[in-house]
């Protein structure tokens, strides 16, 4: 049984909440949950298992195709985001026409939201529902053996044309069960971010699940936090170095959710003398000064902080649970640990006016992290923002289950903004930008602050694009 997995290019990909000139400089991050799909696929079994990243590899279609018949699978897996799904089903027609007896099974957030709205697409076998690692290889071992598929948890199929949901699956509870991720399967010289200090770089998770409320969050693994052991954790961290890579983004959703958890990893990491340089995603009202300077310690070099707006009543609203005050002193406090800033903000909340916007484009500047993303506040599918904007009825249909069953590529999500129209938030998403970043004094703190040519280039090919689009 040979398995090939897919990580699908973005040619198709729908507009999103960001800027296109922000995505395209972004980085390439490996597709992690493939790498450990594969790692729990080859601890389980002895079936050859291969991973085609398109995206990184800026694969065309007709690319993918050469590579399918290259490699022969039986089964095809591809890793599906409601934002991919019209290329998604591209490489599914793809392996259709190739052969109709291989196995179409996709895996990823939007199918535990629209599994059977998925699987009634043409060239879609079968579902993984939730977390992957184990359903798929169960379902790998059912179809190599010819055993029925009505017994595996958390799959979807179909059965003479029949749709079938499964029971669901419940979460993993021992995260450290789950295999390490198949980096090896993986074109490691490829993955870089703009922020990158080192040559290669690569990704972890250590924990999943996300105990906080916010109105825009979709909880993909669960509100609760379920977490690896340090010693765990550590151990492939070192297995990391053994690859060449010294560069870490933890994936997590919340990496400081649990104080003696984040603590627990840098002690291990100190303990055992790594030096690596390591980003986190953290919130405001979950650091303190003894945490960011463990972090610092253990070679945590970057932070992204979740703000999301520069006033109390639209943090309110979101749900953030924080205020402009306690923004102000972790930044401040981040800052004087010596760790460098990245703040997430969003603009167009519900009921937020442009002068609201604006203070929050104010903020930013004020607050002066290193680095700041701007984003369209966006109801995306089974978060609270989008159920409330259709209880109020300020959506006229449920739009993005109409996308799921007939994607088609002039589909753009909604916002849920009453005082501004989509065109007037990106004029003021573009002015974020340039008022931040087209700063004589940011400018010339991150010119002083390049550590290498190959980091210069990225700073310069992603500032001149952003000109250029401004």
């Amino acid at each position: 049984m040979k398995v090939l997995l897919i990580n699908p290019s973005q040619k198709n990909m729908i507009t999103t909440c960001l800027p296109k000139y922000v995505e395209e400089e972004a980085g390439f991050y490996p597709p992690l949950g493939l790498a450990l799909v594969a790692g729990y696929l080859q601890k389980q079994t002895s079936f050859k298992v291969e991973i085609i990243d398109a995206l990184a590899e800026k694969l065309e279609l007709e690319e993918i195709e050469r590579q399918i018949r290259q490699k022969s699978p039986d089964i095809v897996g591809i890793t599906t985001t409601t934002f991919t799904l019209i290329d998604v089903l591209n490489i599914a027609k793809v392996v259709k026409e190739v052969n109709k007896n291989i196995h179409v099974v996709l895996g990823g957030p939007h199918l535990s939201i629209y599994s059977e709205e998925t699987l009634a697409q043409k060239d879609v076998d079968v579902v993984v529902i939730g977390e992957g690692e184990i359903t798929f290889c169960e379902l790998v071992k059912h179809l190599a053996d010819g055993k029925p598929l009505g017994e595996i948890e958390g799959l979807g199929f179909k059965n003479d044309g029949r749709i079938i949901i499964n029971q669901p699956r419940e979460y993993i509870q021992n995260l450290d069960e789950i295999p390490f991720p198949a980096r090896e399967l993986l074109s490691l010289d490829r993955y870089y971010s703009i922020h990158g200090q080192k040559e290669k770089m690569t990704t972890i998770f250590t924990s999943r699940g996300c105990p906080y409320n916010c109105l825009f969050c979709y909880h993909a693994f669960g509100k609760k936090f379920r977490f690896r052991s340090p010693g765990n954790v550590v151990d492939e961290l070192q297995e990391i170095m053994n690859l060449g890579i010294k560069e870490i983004f933890f994936f997590d959703d919340l990496f400081t959710a649990k104080k003696d958890f984040a603590m627990g990893i840098c002690d291990e990491i100190i303990k055992r003398k790594l030096h690596l340089v390591w980003e986190i995603r953290a919130r405001i009202n979950t650091v303190d000064r003894e945490m960011l300077r463990s972090l610092k310690q253990a070679g945590c070099s970057r932070i992204s902080y979740g703000v999301e707006a520069g006033t109390d009543r639209i943090l309110e609203v979101l749900r953030k649970g924080i205020t402009r005050q306690q923004i102000i002193e972790v930044f401040k406090l981040t800052k004087t640990v010596g760790l460098i800033t990245y703040a997430d903000f969003m603009i167009g909340s519900p009921g937020e006016t442009r002068q609201e916007i604006l203070e929050t484009i104010r903020f930013a500047q004020k607050l002066n992290p290193d680095f700041v993303q701007f984003s369209i506040t966006t109801p995306y599918p089974q978060t609270d923002l989008y159920r409330l904007g259709l209880e109020k009825k300020f959506f006229k249909e449920d739009f993005w289950l109409k996308f799921a069953k007939n994607p088609t590529k002039d589909f753009k999500p909604q916002i849920f903004n009453e005082n501004l129209i989509y065109d007037e938030l990106v004029d003021l998403l573009n002015y974020a930008y340039k008022s931040f970043y087209v700063r004589p004094k940011f400018i010339l703190k991150r010119l002083l602050n390049i550590k290498s040519p190959k980091e210069f280039c990225r700073y310069a090919r992603a500032g001149l694009k952003l000109m250029r689009n401004l």
